[in-house]
C-alpha cells in the first residue's frame, strides 16, 4: 500500500510541474487519477490499513444494537442495504470513496486555478488519513470542502445543506455549522491580529489545562466526549497522549502565519483567501485548546484541517519563480507524506 501511495504521489508531482502544458488532457488526467484513487480506496485489503477490519465488523453486524451507540446511523443503514446484496465490505468502501474523493476533487477545481499542487497535498495526508482509513470522516470532510466554496460565494443555504449532509455521515461535522457565520470579507489589520491571536490563545488554554467543552448538552455527542475524557484520564488506547509540538502541526502553524503575512498577494489568486485563513486558524486552535481530550482535539483539527489542501498550495502564489514555488509546495507535501508513512504508521493495520 505504501508503495502504491508513493507512486500516486510521484505521478501527481510530475503533473503539478507540467500542469501548464497539459492542455485539453489536464481534465482527463485529473479525474483519471481520481478514479484510480477511488478504486484503491474502494478495493483495499481489509488488513492493509487501520480501521478497515473494524468497518468490516460494523458492516456485517449492522443490526447489533450496541453498535448503534458508537457508529453513525447512516453507516449502519447503508450496511443494511448493501450487505444482503454483496456480502462484502468493499461495497461500502467503494460507496464512501465514490462520494468523498470526487467531492474533494470538485472543491479543488472550483476553489483553485491550479489543481495538481493541492492534489499532491491531498495524497500526502488526507487521502491516507481519511479516504483509506477514517472513511466516515472522509465523506464529511469532502462535503465540508465543497461547502467552503459555496460559503465563499455567499451561498450559505447550499453550504448549510452540504454541512447537514456531512453530519449525516459523521456526527462530528455538526461542529462545522457555526462556520456559516463566517464571511469572506477582506481582512484588515485588526482582523489579522484577531485571527493571529487565536493560536496563542489555544496554547494558553493548553498550558492552563482549561477544558472548554467539558459539558456539551447534545445527545450522543456529550456521551462521546465523556467516554473520550475517561479514556484520556486512564491513558487507554493512546487517548492520554498528545504532542502539540509535533512537526506536522508546527509546519501548519508556520504556513498559517506565512500566508497571513502574504494575504494581500494570495487574495489576488485565491478569492476565498480570507475564509481559508479563518478556517485554518480555527483548526489549529482546536488542537492545543482541546488537548485534555486528545481524541476530540485530533478529530476537530483534522476535520477543519481539510482546508489545508488550499492553504498549503496558497504558498505557491507568494513566490515569483514558478519552479521554486512549485518545489516548495511539493516539498511540503512530500514531507508530510514521509511522516505519515514512516513515522505515524497510518497504513499499518
Amino acid at each position: 500500500m505504501a508503495i502504491t501511495i508513493i507512486a500516486f504521489a510521484i505521478i501527481a508531482t510530475v503533473l503539478a510541474f507540467f500542469e501548464e502544458y497539459l492542455g485539453k488532457y489536464k481534465n482527463v488526467l485529473y479525474w483519471g487519477l481520481g478514479v484510480l484513487l477511488i478504486a484503491l480506496a474502494g478495493f483495499k485489503g481489509v488488513d492493509s490499513v487501520r480501521d478497515a477490519a473494524n468497518y468490516e465488523y460494523f458492516f456485517i453486524n449492522y443490526d447489533d444494537p450496541i453498535l448503534a451507540k458508537g457508529v453513525e446511523f447512516s453507516f449502519l443503514w447503508l450496511s443494511k442495504l448493501l450487505y444482503p446484496i454483496f456480502h462484502d465490505v468493499h461495497a461500502i468502501f467503494l460507496l464512501y470513496a465514490a462520494i468523498a474523493i470526487p467531492a474533494k476533487l470538485y472543491a479543488i477545481k472550483r476553489i483553485s486555478p491550479i489543481w495538481f499542487l493541492p492534489f499532491v497535498i491531498y495524497i500526502s495526508n488526507y487521502y491516507i488519513l481519511h479516504d483509506l482509513t477514517q472513511i466516515r470522516a472522509s465523506v464529511a470532510s469532502g462535503l465540508f470542502l465543497v461547502s467552503v466554496y459555496f460559503l465563499g460565494e455567499n451561498k450559505k443555504y447550499i453550504a448549510f445543506f452540504l454541512l447537514i449532509g456531512a453530519a449525516f455521515f459523521h456526527y462530528s461535522a455538526i461542529s462545522l455549522l457555526p462556520l456559516l457565520f463566517l464571511s469572506n470579507k477582506d481582512l484588515g489589520i485588526k482582523q489579522k491580529i484577531i485571527w493571529a491571536s487565536l493560536i496563542p490563545i489555544g496554547y494558553l488554554l493548553y498550558f492552563l489545562h482549561i477544558n472548554i467543552i467539558t459539558t456539551v448538552p447534545i445527545p450522543y455527542i456529550s456521551d462521546k466526549i465523556e467516554t473520550y475524557q475517561e479514556l484520556a484520564e486512564k491513558g487507554i488506547g493512546g487517548y492520554g497522549q498528545i504532542n502539540v509540538f509535533n512537526l506536522v502541526f508546527l509546519v501548519n502553524i508556520l504556513i498559517f502565519y506565512y500566508n497571513l503575512y502574504f494575504y494581500n498577494t494570495i487574495k489576488v489568486y485565491c478569492p476565498i483567501a480570507s475564509l481559508v485563513l479563518k478556517i485554518q486558524a480555527i483548526s489549529i486552535f482546536f488542537f492545543p485548546a482541546l488537548a485534555t481530550i486528545p481524541a476530540i482535539a485530533f478529530r476537530l483539527y483534522e476535520l477543519f484541517g481539510i482546508i489545508n489542501l488550499i492553504a498549503f498550495q496558497n504558498v505557491y502564489y507568494t513566490i515569483k519563480q514558478n519552479i521554486i514555488a512549485k518545489s516548495v509546495v511539493v516539498s511540503i507535501g512530500w514531507t508530510v507524506l514521509c511522516i505519515n508513512l514512516f513515522y505515524n504508521h497510518i497504513l499499518e493495520p
